[in-house]
C-alpha cells in the first residue's frame, strides 16, 4: 500500500499495478470496496500498455 495523508488528516490508500512505463489507468471502486479488488484484473506486464 502506498498511503497518502490528506490535509484533514485522513489517510488515502492506493495501489499501483502493471507496467510502470505504461499509460495510467485509474480504477475507482464502489462502497463497500477496496483498492485491492483490482489486483485480480491485473494483466501480465506489458500486455496492455497500461500502468
Amino acid at each position: 500500500m502506498s498511503p497518502l495523508t490528506l490535509k484533514d488528516g485522513r489517510t488515502l490508500g492506493y495501489e499501483e499495478y502493471g507496467d510502470a512505463k505504461g499509460k495510467p489507468l485509474l480504477y475507482f471502486h464502489g462502497s463497500p470496496g477496496s483498492r485491492v479488488e483490482a489486483q485480480p484484473m491485473d494483466a501480465p506486464p506489458g500486455s496492455t500498455g497500461c500502468e
